[in-house]
């Protein structure tokens, strides 16, 4: 039986798929092998070393080791990432750093200046996590390459931050680097010593929107009273903006301002955000008058405000009270119910 030339091409195919699915298959095992192996090496040295290692970072010493291959390197680096994940004291971190600068500083830097992405990456973390500061030029030029991506920009700023860079800092998130979120601000921002946060803000005027929003932000979790004049202007300058608003946040947050009353206009606000975030500050300004506030707020057409007017409530010495006649007497329905739901919260 004469098979069709269709037929001999459809059959050699088959044969050379075959090969091929064969030879990734061998790759695969070969490859998995090699890892497996890798992996019994450098697990094999860290048992061997751990013991030592850690006794030099709890002295504040720097471990010694002739041997630097691979395998040698990578238990290092995975027994420094462990310990550098618990220990808290500064003779501890200064050795890890010094461990980490004698043994691992020069690997980092020929990956940082590689095509390997997830390399880089990953050496970034351990440069932070280690507190390479002497690898602060080389982050730095990795920042002015073209090819780097959002993820390494965020952590090599980050980085940046916590070695007092300021300016450096300033010039990548204010005029480089401007598509941020607020949260990668944030996660930079919390990074600056208190000098440097402190020059930022006096620069507070050059900054776009974003990172305007992402250092109110970090006054407002961090409630420092010191910085409470200066929230208060920018909340006078930017009335009516979303700056502002976050302005009035922070000030919320802090729980103190320098005149209460300089606020009673936001009960009658168009913008629901000024509304609730003065039904939280008001609370911290125990009287009659802001009984009467949070009495009138409670009874808003917007739920946020209606809740915080009642969570405020549940922090005066007489709000349960007040909250009851509400529950009792208030001829507004949703006034009634939150009332009723933050009195059963503050009982739980």
């Amino acid at each position: 039986m004469m098979i069709s030339n269709e037929g001999m091409v459809l059959f050699y195919a088959t044969i050379f798929i075959l090969i091929i699915l064969l030879v990734i298959l061998l790759y695969l095992i070969i490859r998995k092998t090699l890892e497996n192996q890798e992996t019994l090496k450098v697990d094999m040295i860290k048992k061997e070393i751990e013991t030592s290692l850690f006794e030099s970072i709890s002295e504040g010493k720097v471990y010694e080791r002739s041997n630097r291959d691979r395998f040698s390197l990578k238990a290092m680096e995975e027994l420094l990432k462990s310990y550098s994940d618990t220990v808290v004291g500064t003779m501890e971190i200064q050795s890890i750093t010094a461990m980490a600068d004698k043994y691992l500083s020069e690997g980092y830097r020929k990956v940082l200046k590689g095509r390997n992405w997830s390399k880089r990456i990953n050496a970034l973390y351990h440069i932070e996590d280690f507190h390479m500061h002497q690898l602060s030029d080389d982050v730095r030029q990795l920042l002015q390459s073209r090819s780097i991506t959002r993820e390494e920009v965020i952590v090599s700023i980050r980085f940046l931050a916590a070695t007092g860079r300021f300016e450096e800092v300033f010039e990548f998130v204010n005029e480089r680097y401007t598509d941020l979120t607020d949260f990668d601000y944030r996660s930079i921002l919390f990074k600056l010593d208190e000098p440097s946060f402190g020059l930022l803000v006096e620069r507070f005027s050059e900054c776009h929107p974003t990172l305007q929003w992402s250092i109110l932000e970090i006054i407002s979790i961090r409630k420092e009273l010191s910085y409470l004049t200066f929230v208060e202007r920018i909340f006078h300058l930017y009335k009516g903006e979303e700056t502002g608003i976050r302005a009035l946040k922070a000030i919320a947050s802090i729980g103190f301002t320098t005149d209460i009353e300089q606020f009673y206009p936001l009960g009658e606000s168009s913008e629901w955000q000024e509304r609730m975030l003065f039904a939280k500050l008001i609370r911290f300004f125990p009287s009659e008058s802001s009984y009467d506030i949070l009495a009138t707020l409670i009874h808003d057409r917007n739920w946020w405000v209606r809740s915080q007017a009642a969570q405020s409530f549940t922090k005066l010495s007489k709000g349960r009270e007040r909250l009851i006649k509400i529950m009792e007497n208030s001829h507004d329905p949703y006034a009634r119910d939150i009332a009723a739901e933050w009195l059963q919260k503050g009982e739980i």
